[in-house]
């Protein structure tokens, strides 16, 4: 059973790796040997480094045609040299997924063609895995008529220079530098300061080092163009077979979605369709999300369901490679200013109600349940007709989004009596009041009826500029009436005049800083709706000189 247990979870390893995993292209690294100053090996006019160069170009345009992104280390160049260093790093500083070599032996008497692989047996894909390329490889040359010299491993002779697993580096410098990320000449490491690559943690690449054939003794392998690329091919083809490549065509490049915005209101149902592209990919599954179901869902065939009002984003995404789209779902909703509403059977008070989201074939109408108790306008005004509780309804037009605002009328009685003796009232708005009076003194102005109650709202000891007076209807804790208080002269609000009220009327003259709402009413004490010099020097002779000021 638990041998059984192992095979079926191998298997699915194996499937994941070559057949699931294609959330993007592999990245190959092919490194045309030598080059510049650097011939490689020569047979008569036939130079290894232009062999090299041609046969790597003739395969980065043969993986071209998959699902495979291919650098080259180089383009060819003259009159220097690129170290083996510098070519690794490429691969290096890419994270290729494989780094290809590409070369062609000299000697007398040699034939046939050979890989060189990492001896490194710390993860597969050192060692194993380049193993099993390499032979694929060796496989296809040997069916152009090439003898098979098998893959190969060797080692550096110094048996000090290891990798970060203990084990001896490899002998290739390009394998080497690789694999470990770090170049030591004369016990320098370069660049300064590195570390090697952490080998186990899978930090090495993957490296092959192809010797395709003798440049001497198989020379009627590789003396066109025509053979070269019959070379190439051959790489290619164990490549694309050994890692699972698949042609471009067959691959998802994009999904696109056929909209990407959507206005739905609660309880309704559309419909978005993804299409794959190109046409000729294969797998055209995909997956559906929402970023908050609460407000939206969305079902396995892309049916998207509103379910509050609010924002959402809708993300499909294909299973080959990955690639999403998006569409944003708004879903109408109301909106209140309040939820609930106390008032008198004399009042009108307002509710706001507002689309969540702009839309000009939506229209909000209003009702109430019971006219006898309380009636709304369209505009949202609930005026109170007598005691009792309803409900004011708001609703979407033409659908059933609605929302309830319930709604209680308090009577307040026909002997409701509130008399102010000595101050003024005027809208609400309370002068002629001595400076520095106190709030007991201040209530005595008031004569109100019983069930009724005085709230001054204020910090301060004294009555001053600002101070809401608050009557209160005690058995419903509804304000019967509200009034703000003005002290002329009293710019800062705590019931006295002094300089700091003349200091703030002459900012806010010169521009400094500027008064505003009550403080504006305080200041004006000339009553002439200006705040004026004049304004400034009444108050100052107030102070300075006792003079009279008007408290009206």
């Amino acid at each position: 059973m638990k041998k059984r247990y192992v095979k079926i979870l191998f298997i699915l390893f194996i499937i994941l790796f070559f057949f699931g995993n294609y959330s993007q292209a592999m990245l190959i690294v092919l490194d045309p040997g030598h080059g510049g100053i650097d011939p490689g090996a020569i047979n008569g006019d036939m130079q290894e480094k232009e062999l090299n160069l041609k046969t790597a170009q003739y395969l980065r345009e043969y993986l071209g045609k998959y699902d495979a992104e291919v650098v080259l280390t180089h383009e060819g160049f003259s009159g220097y040299e690129i170290s083996v260093y510098d070519r690794a790093m490429v691969a290096r500083n890419r994270k290729a997924d494989l780094l290809v070599s590409m070369h062609y032996n000299s000697g007398s008497g040699g034939r046939g063609a050979e890989v060189w692989v990492s001896a490194n047996t710390s993860l597969d894909k050192y060692n194993k895995e380049t193993s099993l390329l390499g032979n694929k490889i060796l496989a296809n040359l040997s069916n152009l008529g090439l003898e098979n010299r098998g893959v190969k491993t060797n080692f550096v002779s110094d048996e000090t220079d290891i990798y970060s697993d203990g084990t001896r580096a490899d002998y290739y410098g390009i394998i080497r530098y690789a694999m470990r990320g770090t170049k030591i000449d004369y016990g320098v490491v370069s660049p300064a300061g590195a570390t090697h690559a952490n080998i186990q943690k899978g930090e090495g690449i993957p490296t092959i080092l192809v010797e395709h054939c003798f440049i001497n003794t198989d020379s009627q392998y590789i003396d066109s163009d025509e053979e070269l690329r019959r070379i190439a091919e051959a790489d290619g083809k164990a490549i694309v077979e050994h890692y699972g490549l698949r042609k471009k065509e067959e691959v998802v490049e994009s999904v696109v979605l056929d909209k990407n915005e959507l206005f739905m209101l609660p309880g309704e149902t559309e419909k978005l369709t993804a299409n794959i592209l190109p046409e000729t990919a294969i797998n055209k599954d995909v997956t559906w999300e929402s970023s908050n179901p609460e407000i939206i869902t969305v079902d396995k065939q892309g049916n998207v369901i509103a379910k509050e009002a609010g924002q959402a984003v809708i993300t499909v995404k294909s299973k080959d490679k990955g690639k999403t789209a998006t569409c944003t779902v708004y879903v109408q909703g109301i909106s209140l200013n309040q939820t609930s509403i106390k008032m008198f059977d004399f009042d009108k008070k307002q509710i706001t109600a507002t689309l969540v989201y702009e839309n000009a074939n939506h229209k909000l109408l209003w009702k109430s349940e019971d006219e006898e108790i309380a009636i709304v306008s369209q505009e949202g005004f609930v005026t109170g007709v007598a005691e009792g509780k309803t409900n004011i309804i708001v609703e979407i037009e033409g659908t059933n989004i609605k929302k309830t605002i319930p709604v209680e009328i308090v009577s307040l009685g026909e002997d409701v009596k509130i008399n102010i003796k000595e101050i003024k009232e005027e809208n609400g708005i309370l002068t002629k009041i001595t400076p520095k009076l106190s709030l007991n003194n201040f209530e005595e102005n008031f004569e109100i009826s019983d069930g009724l109650t005085l709230k001054i709202e204020t910090n301060n000891q004294y009555i001053g500029t600002g101070t809401k007076i608050l009557v209160i209807h005690e058995a419903s804790n509804l304000v019967v009436k509200e009034y703000t208080c003005i002290i002329f002269g009293d710019v800062n609000g705590d019931g006295e005049i002094k300089a700091s009220d003349y200091v703030l009327i002459k900012n806010h003259i010169m521009g400094t800083r500027k008064l505003e709402g009550n403080q504006v009413l305080a200041a004006d004490v000339k009553k002439d709706e200006q705040v004026k010099a004049s304004d400034y020097v009444l108050i100052k002779n107030y102070i300075m000189k006792g003079n009279s000021i008007r408290t009206e």
